[in-house]
């Protein structure tokens, strides 16, 4: 054999099986979205057979569940992250965050979910932590085609409160807006060309979309309803920190932010036009890890496509910038969580119940399932 002849040989093998060969990396970035898709449609192919199997229709209500606002009791156990079912839903690391499925009368719940922090530096980590959501989405595009029916996705999350602000511990955020400043996973991140093409682009507007405008005006009309007054507008503040509690200089920083904000009268429009006149006076700020996450998978959708109906809450577990900051602790939001929880809970779950999914037709077939 010639040396030429060698030499590329030697080049050819480089080409192909060398990690460090920009040409190898972009064929593997490239398999692990078409895995990563393939992924998806094969969950969401389970979910939709065993509901067949059972006979019974898809959910109206799509709940991921945290400490404190877990399923209601009398809930079916179907499944657990990482088994049969649901085999590619990573399972949680976090205490109270159990990674099991339960099913009730139009409702499914998942209790836990992966958090960004947990895979953060894994290349595979915004598809891992995108990944539950992604599935409840191709699921309720298929159904918003086949069945004429748009569901509920309902985000609950344990959440610091600004101390002196209106919002007291124990009382439930209806989030409106937030910021992540770590922002260490996101579902924008890392690998995306055929992501975008299938699940939509990761780039969206954020402004006025941390909840559907339209279910949290909903959400808002049945409080009234029901004289349920422990419901304040809130906008989330996760800190550079993560997953420490807040420092005070982080608390100086948050306080910074949102005080301009205010003054901008930025948030006014969607404030009042959720919680009325008043909104603006009960507005507070709310601290946490690693919401912004799922809210930019929530976001993600097609230019034309219609808006997805979730809403996310949090449950404020603990005041932030006084002096309980110096000694708080998880197993105090722990079990401040479980304590406040089930209240918040039910009502919860009676707006859900009463909230119209019925579409007046039949929406086009997003799905990547229908785009293969």
């Amino acid at each position: 054999m010639s040396v030429p002849v060698l030499e590329n040989l030697r080049e050819a093998y480089a080409r192909r099986f060398n990690k460090y060969d920009i040409h190898y990396q972009i064929r593997e970035r490239t398999k692990m979205q078409k895995e990563e898709l393939k992924s998806i449609v094969r969950d969401a192919d389970a979910i939709e057979n065993y509901f067949k199997k059972k006979n019974l229709p898809l959910p109206l209500l799509y709940n991921l569940c945290t400490i404190g606002l877990t399923p209601p009791e009398g809930t079916e156990k179907i499944g657990d992250y990482g088994k049969g079912v649901f085999y590619g839903f990573a399972p949680a690391e976090v205490k109270g965050h159990e990674g099991t499925v339960s099913y009730d009368d139009g409702m499914l719940f998942f209790n836990g979910r992966s958090h960004p922090n947990e895979w953060a530096g894994n290349e595979m980590g915004p598809m891992i932590v995108s990944h539950q959501l992604n599935v409840i989405k191709e699921l309720i595009r298929r159904q918003r085609a086949k069945d004429g029916v748009d569901p509920l996705v309902v985000l609950t999350y344990d959440v610091g409160v600004r101390e002196g602000h209106p919002m007291p511990t124990g009382d439930l955020a209806l989030i409106l807006d937030d910021i992540e400043l770590t922002n260490v996973v996101n579902a924008g991140h890392g690998p995306r060309k055929d992501l975008n093409e299938k699940i939509a682009p990761h780039f969206q507007p954020k402004a006025g979309r941390a909840s559907n405008l339209d279910v949290a005006k909903a959400f808002f009309e049945y409080a009234k309803r029901a004289g349920y007054k422990r419901v304040f507008p809130a906008v989330t503040f996760g800190t550079p920190g993560t997953t420490e509690f807040e420092s005070y200089q982080e608390v100086g920083l948050s306080d910074f932010i949102f005080d301009a904000t205010v003054k901008l009268d930025i948030l006014k429009d969607d404030v009042n036009s959720v919680f009325g006149e008043e909104g603006m006076k009960r507005l507070s700020m709310a601290y946490d890890m690693g919401i912004t996450a799922e809210l930019a998978t929530m976001r993600q959708k097609f230019y034309e496509e219609k808006e997805f109906n979730f809403i996310a809450f949090g449950l404020a577990t603990d005041p932030v910038g006084g002096q309980e900051s110096k000694s708080i602790d998880h197993d105090k939001v722990h079990d401040r969580a479980v304590a406040e929880g089930p209240f918040h809970r039910e009502h919860i779950i009676r707006f859900a119940r009463g909230f119209n999914t019925k579409l007046a037709e039949k929406l086009p077939d997003f799905s990547i399932k229908a785009s293969r």
